[in-house]
């Protein structure tokens, strides 16, 4: 197994910035300059695609949408589950990562996300997008309201 490392020399706060703007002239500018980089990307990882994850260019205006920001939620993330440690008493490992979403955590996403129903906002329409914030949702009816469960996830 191994890693890799990429960095880049970015305005910070210009960058973060982009993430879950909604920001169209962004997403034009970046397919337009990096257009080769994207076909690229979607040749690279085409058998993915095939089997249904998203382009380089669905990808890339999911994270512009925000996600499951898109739809009013903020309360959760399934990165939760991929940069946490195991729970305590277990021995460090960064693979699989752990992560949970508390009781509290879960009702107040799935009170967002009814929110953002009653407001109209509804998944993107990038299908794998609206397949992954109904997974999420799914997950987040099954918790108890008042209860003492919540979600845990391992990312691996």
């Amino acid at each position: 197994m191994s890693t890799a490392l990429s960095l880049y020399l970015l305005e910070t706060e210009r960058t973060r910035g982009w993430v879950a703007s909604g920001d169209k002239g962004f997403l034009k500018a970046v397919r337009s300059e990096y257009a080769a980089e994207l076909v690229e990307d979607d040749t690279w990882f085409g058998d993915q695609i095939a089997a249904g994850a998203p382009t380089a260019s669905e990808a890339l205006e999911a994270v512009v949408n925000g996600g499951l920001r898109a739809v009013n939620v903020t309360a959760v993330s399934v990165a939760d589950f991929q940069y946490g440690g195991l729970p305590a008493g277990l021995p460090y490992t960064d693979i699989p990562g752990c992560g949970e979403w508390s009781p509290e955590d879960c009702e107040r996403a799935l009170e967002q996300f009814e929110e953002g129903e009653r407001l109209g906002l509804a998944p993107a329409p990038d299908r794998e997008v609206a397949a992954a914030v109904a997974q999420v949702i799914g997950w987040l009816r099954r918790v108890p309201r008042g209860s003492a469960y919540g979600i845990i996830g391992f990312c691996s």
